[in-house]
């Protein structure tokens, strides 16, 4: 088995960091998110090949394969990593951030590492349009805060 190294060979607790390549050399990752067995998840700087890892991830999700045979919810249930399919209700943008209000009580921030492009992105959404997103979820007064960073954090519904 030949393995794919990323920026960082090792994380915090010594342990490997790497890509294991299927016989015919693909990311054994991209099978396993496109036949629904996970969901994706990446720490940088070891995220260079998220573009093709959340293509095969959206083609489970809207096959509603393994994982994402369930519908998911519009509003966390809890504190902490989350997943939810959104729907805008309100955008405001200030000083290059947007802060997308969702119905539910839901509040979107765009982070600073978000790349500029990926904040267009989310600043070209109207009201109605629903929208993955996933990150940390916390409780705040006025309800629910979810930051994006990376671009990869989330995507328009079809």
């Amino acid at each position: 088995m030949k393995l794919v190294f990323a920026r960082k060979r090792r994380d915090d607790y010594g342990r490997l960091l790497a890509h294991p390549l299927t016989d015919d050399g693909r990311l054994l990752v991209i099978s396993m998110l496109a036949a629904g067995l996970g969901e994706l998840m990446l720490i940088p700087p070891n995220h260079g090949h998220w573009q093709c890892l959340l293509q095969a991830e959206q083609r489970a999700y809207r096959r509603r394969l393994g994982i994402w045979s369930r519908d998911l919810p519009a509003v966390p249930e809890r504190p902490g990593w989350q997943r939810l399919v959104i729907r805008v209700r309100d955008l405001r943008s200030h000083r290059g951030q947007i802060r997308l209000l969702a119905e539910g009580g839901l509040e979107v921030r765009t982070g600073r590492q978000l790349p500029a492009g990926s904040r267009r992105e989310l600043g070209r959404l109207q009201a109605g349009e629903r929208l993955f997103v996933r990150g940390r979820a916390r409780k705040t007064d006025s309800g629910w805060l979810l930051w994006l960073n990376q671009p990869w954090q989330f995507y328009r519904e079809k």
